[in-house]
């Protein structure tokens, strides 16, 4: 169980704030990559859905899965996904149980990515989802497990898990998706170092991951790239589809999150370090987007329970740029700035 605590604090420090990658006309957006390890011999997950695309690979273990319309049984080796919006629930066959889950945000780009998200959904729908044994994805989850606990650590371990994930999700898409579902491979083409280097989203973002232990305000992110607070928003929003005032708090969130699973800072040390001076504002906040409080967030970690982060239905995360922004709440207005 250590080695997969571990492993998880591995992956949160490397993959929080990965950058898209385009994919067969979707834009996908990695949340999140865990192990998940019940050890109870009658744990049970009630039906529930969430508004992340799930990738799963057992790895050791045996589960029975189930949607309302049908049910399957997993052995070591199988993998099996859910699209968001569709319930589903699963329960320990055989303990211990150890997923090895990847959760991601997707948004279509053109009728090709809309055609190929419709065709996973009626393949889930229809009791598609499990893809049953794939030699690729055992390497490929082979080859991250060793990354993780290579001694010294790979110096481009974070590049290395995210290209495996890409493959991983590759693969899964050859499997479950028609091919007609499946667009062509993009006329490879080169960008220039300069456009890269220019591009003002990309580094509104790094400022933001820069400077997140720090009080961020509009105004800070305006006069810090010479321009009105309005450019700045109107720039982040066409890119992202999302407020930069709620990317900013979806970011500090994040990190909360991460420091609450993995360290025994107290709250109140967590909030400063993020740049809240008040701590009950840092709750409140924290309890609005995730339905919880920080300790509950922290005994749901310690109990091993899969805790995953912006469970909310009123949250969507900046990664999931199709979905309709949702209006501003004064908590995002206020973004994460000293109260």
């Amino acid at each position: 169980m250590r080695a997969f605590l571990r492993c998880n604090q591995i992956l949160a420090q490397h993959l929080d704030g990965s950058p898209p990658w385009l994919l067969c006309g979707l834009r996908w957006y990695l949340q999140c990559f865990y192990y998940c390890c019940p050890v109870e011999p009658d744990y049970r997950v009630s039906m529930h859905q969430h508004d992340w695309f799930e990738i799963a690979l057992l790895c050791k273990g045996r589960l029975q899965y189930r949607t309302p319309g049908h049910t399957a049984a997993f052995n070591p080796g199988d993998v099996f996904f859910m699209p968001p919006g569709r319930q589903h629930s699963w329960s320990t066959v055989k303990a211990p149980v150890v997923i090895a889950s990847f959760q991601l945000k997707l948004g279509t780009l053109d009728k090709t990515g809309q055609a190929l998200l419709q065709a996973l959904l009626d393949r889930a729908d229809a009791g598609g989802f499990h893809v049953r044994r794939n030699a690729a994805h055992s390497r490929l989850h082979q080859t991250i497990w060793e990354l993780l606990h290579q001694d010294p650590p790979s110096p481009l371990l974070a590049e290395k898990l995210r290209s495996l994930t890409q493959l991983f999700v590759q693969e899964l898409l050859e499997l479950a998706a028609p091919t007609a579902a499946l667009a062509p491979l993009p006329t490879p083409f080169t960008i220039c170092p300069e456009t890269v280097a220019t591009s003002k989203y990309q580094q509104i973002v790094d400022f933001v991951h820069q400077n997140i232990s720090q009080p961020i305000q509009l105004e800070d992110i305006a006069s810090h790239f010479h321009y009105s607070v309005r450019h700045v928003a109107r720039l982040f929003r066409e890119e992202s589809g999302v407020a930069l005032g709620r990317y900013i708090v979806d970011q500090k969130l994040r990190t909360a999150q991460r420091l609450l699973a993995t360290t025994d800072f107290p709250v109140k040390t967590i909030a400063f370090d993020l740049g809240y001076h008040d701590v009950g504002y840092f709750c409140r906040l924290f309890r609005t987007h995730l339905m919880g409080t920080p300790n509950s967030y922290r005994a749901q970690m310690l109990a091993g329970r899969t805790a995953t982060p912006y469970s909310a239905t009123n949250h969507h995360s900046f990664r999931g740029t199709a979905l309709p922004a949702a209006k501003d709440s004064p908590a995002d207005q206020r973004i994460a700035h000293a109260s």
